[in-house]
């Protein structure tokens, strides 16, 4: 929630938040990465963003980072998966 919080203060809306999954050890279902411990508590979260005319996979990892980083300060975040989407230009019809 803070997280939403800080990307729409920062008018990010098109940053899509997910929670973080993990995996039962004994019985293999999925939960939400949600742990406690004391006062603390450790929050997994998955962004998932566009970038727009990047020069390559590097480039667009660099924006992602620039563009999140500005609104969720102080917070350490690592990129876990990068696609390549290419898009057909269509040509008009004459």
């Amino acid at each position: 929630s803070t997280v939403n919080k800080k990307l729409k203060a920062s008018k990010l809306e098109y940053v899509k938040v997910e929670i973080g999954m993990s995996q039962c050890p004994k019985c293999g279902d999925y939960f939400e990465s949600s742990f406690f411990v004391g006062d603390v508590s450790l929050v997994g979260i998955y962004l998932t963003l566009d970038i727009f005319n990047a020069e390559n996979t590097k480039h667009a990892e660099n924006i992602a980072k620039a563009v999140v980083g500005k609104a969720l300060k102080d917070v350490p975040f690592k990129t876990f998966e990068i696609k390549e989407r290419v898009e057909k230009v269509r040509k008009k019809r004459r």
